[in-house]
Protein backbone atom coordinates (compact mmCIF):
# COMPACT_ATOMS: atom_id res chain seq x y z
CA UNK A 1 0.00 0.00 0.00
CA UNK A 2 1.42 3.57 -0.39
CA UNK A 3 1.57 6.59 2.12
CA UNK A 4 -0.69 9.09 2.80
CA UNK A 5 0.55 12.04 1.56
CA UNK A 6 3.77 13.12 -0.69
CA UNK A 7 7.04 13.83 -0.20
CA UNK A 8 6.08 17.65 -1.14
CA UNK A 9 2.90 17.70 1.05
CA UNK A 10 4.81 16.39 4.32
CA UNK A 11 7.20 19.20 3.70
CA UNK A 12 4.98 21.74 3.39
CA UNK A 13 3.16 20.09 7.00
CA UNK A 14 6.57 20.01 8.31
CA UNK A 15 7.16 24.09 7.44
CA UNK A 16 4.33 25.16 8.52
CA UNK A 17 4.62 23.31 12.13
CA UNK A 18 7.88 24.79 12.13
CA UNK A 19 6.99 27.99 11.35
CA UNK A 20 3.92 28.25 13.62
CA UNK A 21 6.06 27.29 16.94
CA UNK A 22 8.42 29.98 17.46
CA UNK A 23 10.04 29.46 20.58
CA UNK A 24 8.83 31.89 23.11
CA UNK A 25 10.34 32.54 26.45
CA UNK A 26 8.34 31.68 29.71
CA UNK A 27 6.45 34.44 31.10
CA UNK A 28 8.33 35.22 35.03
CA UNK A 29 6.51 35.57 38.05
CA UNK A 30 8.58 36.93 40.51
CA UNK A 31 7.09 36.03 44.14
CA UNK A 32 8.78 37.17 47.48
CA UNK A 33 8.88 34.11 49.55
CA UNK A 34 10.37 34.32 52.74
CA UNK A 35 9.69 30.82 53.41
CA UNK A 36 7.37 28.98 55.81
CA UNK A 37 6.85 31.76 59.18
CA UNK A 38 6.36 30.70 62.45
CA UNK A 39 3.14 30.74 63.89
CA UNK A 40 1.45 32.63 66.70
CA UNK A 41 3.77 32.34 69.70
CA UNK A 42 6.69 30.77 68.24
CA UNK A 43 10.28 32.01 67.15
CA UNK A 44 12.83 30.65 65.10
CA UNK A 45 16.33 29.40 65.55
CA UNK A 46 19.26 28.37 63.21
CA UNK A 47 21.59 26.40 64.25
CA UNK A 48 24.60 24.41 61.98
CA UNK A 49 25.62 20.82 63.38
CA UNK A 50 27.77 20.81 59.62
CA UNK A 51 30.77 20.77 61.79
CA UNK A 52 29.57 17.85 64.51
CA UNK A 53 29.12 20.20 67.12
CA UNK A 54 26.45 19.34 69.86
CA UNK A 55 23.17 21.16 70.16
CA UNK A 56 23.43 21.10 74.31
CA UNK A 57 20.57 20.10 75.78
CA UNK A 58 18.03 18.01 77.32
CA UNK A 59 15.06 17.32 76.46
CA UNK A 60 11.35 15.74 77.30
CA UNK A 61 9.38 14.42 74.48
CA UNK A 62 6.43 12.53 76.39
CA UNK A 63 3.40 14.44 74.55
CA UNK A 64 4.47 12.56 71.32
CA UNK A 65 4.91 16.10 69.23
CA UNK A 66 7.10 18.17 70.55
CA UNK A 67 10.80 18.87 72.32
CA UNK A 68 10.13 20.09 76.00
CA UNK A 69 13.78 21.40 76.65
CA UNK A 70 14.47 20.66 80.10
CA UNK A 71 17.58 22.14 80.37
CA UNK A 72 20.49 23.80 78.80
CA UNK A 73 23.83 22.17 78.80
CA UNK A 74 26.25 23.93 76.15
CA UNK A 75 26.87 23.59 73.08
CA UNK A 76 25.37 25.34 69.85
CA UNK A 77 22.60 25.78 71.99
CA UNK A 78 24.72 27.85 74.65
CA UNK A 79 26.10 29.64 72.03
CA UNK A 80 22.78 30.72 70.25
CA UNK A 81 21.97 31.95 73.29
CA UNK A 82 24.05 34.00 74.14
CA UNK A 83 23.79 35.77 70.45
CA UNK A 84 20.27 35.77 70.41
CA UNK A 85 19.07 36.84 73.90
CA UNK A 86 15.94 37.64 72.69
CA UNK A 87 15.48 34.53 70.87
CA UNK A 88 16.85 32.69 73.56
CA UNK A 89 16.22 28.78 73.96
CA UNK A 90 15.08 28.35 77.70
CA UNK A 91 14.09 25.43 79.83
CA UNK A 92 10.28 24.78 79.45
CA UNK A 93 10.04 26.25 75.73
CA UNK A 94 9.13 23.47 73.34
CA UNK A 95 10.51 22.58 69.94
CA UNK A 96 7.51 21.88 68.00
CA UNK A 97 9.59 21.88 64.47
CA UNK A 98 12.75 20.90 62.98
CA UNK A 99 13.21 21.23 59.12
CA UNK A 100 9.56 21.38 58.54
CA UNK A 101 9.24 18.52 60.56
CA UNK A 102 6.44 18.59 62.89
CA UNK A 103 3.94 16.51 64.69
CA UNK A 104 5.68 13.39 65.70
CA UNK A 105 8.27 13.62 68.34
CA UNK A 106 10.58 10.74 66.89
CA UNK A 107 10.99 12.37 63.59
CA UNK A 108 11.82 15.69 65.33
CA UNK A 109 14.50 13.81 67.90
CA UNK A 110 16.39 12.10 64.16
CA UNK A 111 16.17 15.11 62.64
CA UNK A 112 18.45 16.68 65.48
CA UNK A 113 20.81 14.34 65.18
CA UNK A 114 21.68 14.78 61.53
CA UNK A 115 25.01 16.81 60.75
CA UNK A 116 23.14 19.56 58.90
CA UNK A 117 21.83 23.23 59.17
CA UNK A 118 18.78 22.71 61.26
CA UNK A 119 15.99 25.29 61.45
CA UNK A 120 13.60 24.84 64.53
CA UNK A 121 10.55 26.77 65.45
CA UNK A 122 10.20 27.09 69.12
CA UNK A 123 6.83 27.84 71.05
CA UNK A 124 8.33 30.28 74.64
CA UNK A 125 6.41 28.45 76.93
CA UNK A 126 5.17 30.99 80.38
CA UNK A 127 7.48 31.29 82.99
Amino acid sequence: MGTCCSKDESDKLEAIETKDSVPTAPETVVVEDSGPQPREGEFVIVLDKTKGERLGMDVDHEDGRTLAVDAITGGLIQKWNEEHPDKALRPKDRIVEVNGLRGDVLQLVDECKKPKVLTMYVKKQSR
